[in-house]
């Protein structure tokens, strides 16, 4: 799914193109016959846009009909391992000269004032770039080090301020704001030109993306809801950047397993892709998000309990509905996990009394794959339920239930509607406790 995510934004990017030409010559000192790439950034990779070989003198030219997406570029010779990033922005129709070791004070450019203003901050921040990899070599808490790397922070600051006040309407000030992410939660996002749709093809913008993220992981479903619709409101102004921020999210919550996580899933897929907010979809990519958003929404509170069907410790097949209690605790947990067995513990204790008040335990090895080895376990570990189990997944209990951690408890009322879910052996034994 997140190919076809990825593949969907990249042809919809260079799909929506402006219209003009691009022409950019390259000379490359000593490249003869050599294989040159032009490329982009998009997320953690570069994807080439062309690549050719030089004449005998070193002389390439890239050129299309149409203007390429704003963004960082690069000039790659992957025989020599060399490479340099150059902008794209208005101006497309320009010359560079370089070396095969690609060094920064050696390339010269005409044509783009964008790409001279470019190399020129590239050599004045090189110094401190250098500076700060022998950072290293110091120990963090060192008075040393905190004076090299106040200093070294000051000085890139200084040169970006520069650049910023001189010339603020250009990509490259727009990208200098980006990289300079302001270390309180609630200002993130206060650099960032959401129109300049440039920053999608940078090799750190999602970066700032995963900083986002990770500032909300630990604060709960609604927190991280409420968190990525603010930036996303922000976004809007902006339809290829609302939805490659949104594509982003919808993509890393589907595959990053933590409780909870679902409802943000689903969260997005309801507000913004099945709800026409995000434009021009493909009808593949909406039935991909509908399906897995079902998926996803069968294991949140007031959701019908999805009916699996497993076999327990002898062979026998049994429907989590044919259980007639007026409540169900459906029970994922793992075998030789410590929080799992604090939890089975109490419970055991309190069985009786847990089904004098109308409960019984439905419980799910989620984790074993070998019948014997589970059977030992048991037999070393007895419970005084039932234990049900499905090596192959065949139910997908563990995807309709959402189970990605242990041990885990969706208790159920008479109708199978979920009407709680308890994460960890200290929500269940404080849920036994009340009981």
């Amino acid at each position: 799914m997140r190919n076809v995510f990825l593949f969907f934004l990249i042809t919809i990017n260079f799909g929506q193109l402006f219209g003009q030409v691009y022409n950019i010559s390259v000379k490359i000192k000593d490249a003869n016959s050599e294989l040159i790439q032009l490329a982009y950034y998009y997320q953690d990779k570069q994807y080439v846009v062309e690549q050719k070989k030089t004449n005998k003198n070193g002389e390439i030219i890239f050129s299309g009909k149409n203007k390429l997406p704003r963004g960082i570029y690069m000039i790659t010779m992957p025989s020599k391992q060399m490479y340099f990033d150059i902008l794209l922005a208005d101006d497309q129709v320009f010359e560079i000269k370089a070396d095969t070791t690609g060094t920064v004070e050696k390339i010269k450019i005409k044509g783009s004032e964008e790409n001279k203003l470019f190399f020129d901050y590239e050599i004045k921040t090189a110094k401190f770039n250098s500076l700060m990899q022998e950072l290293n070599k110091y120990n963090k808490d060192s008075l040393i080090y905190k004076e090299k790397h106040e200093y070294i922070s000051n000085g890139i600051s200084k040169i970006r301020k520069e650049y910023s006040e001189k010339y603020p309407n250009t990509l490259l000030t727009k990208l200098i704001n980006a990289m300079d992410v302001p270390d309180e939660p609630d200002k993130l996002w206060s650099k960032i030109d959401f129109n300049e749709t440039g920053l999608i093809r940078t090799p750190f913008f999602e970066t700032i993306l995963l900083t986002h993220i990770a500032r909300n992981i630990e604060k709960g479903a609604y927190k991280i809801i409420s968190e990525n619709n603010i930036l996303l409101k922000n976004a809007s102004i902006n339809p290829e950047m609302l939805k490659y921020i949104a594509f982003y999210f919808l993509t890393f919550y589907r595959t990053h397993q933590r409780n909870g996580i679902n409802e943000v899933f689903v969260n997005l897929s309801d507000n913004y892709f099945l709800n026409g907010k995000i434009k021009n979809l493909d009808d593949k990519i909406i039935k991909m998000v509908k399906e897995q958003r079902d998926i996803f929404a069968s294991s949140m509170i007031n959701a019908k309990a999805k009916n699996v069907k497993l076999a327990d410790m002898k062979g026998d097949s049994v429907s989590l509905y044919d259980y007639k209690s007026k409540y169900i605790l459906v029970y994922f947990w793992s075998s030789g996990c410590g929080h799992c067995e604090k939890a089975s513990d109490y419970m055991k204790e309190n069985y009786k009394k847990i089904k004098r008040k109308g409960f019984e335990i439905f419980a799910i090895n989620s984790n074993e794959k070998n019948f014997p080895r589970l059977e030992k376990y048991i037999n070393e570990n007895p419970m005084p339920w039932e234990i049900y189990h499905d090596f192959k997944n065949t139910s997908r209990c563990k995807e309709y239930y959402y189970a990605v951690n242990s041990p885990l408890i969706y208790v159920l009322n008479k109708e199978r509607i979920i009407i709680n879910k308890l994460s960890g052996h200290e929500q269940i034994i404080d849920f036994v406790k009340k009981l």
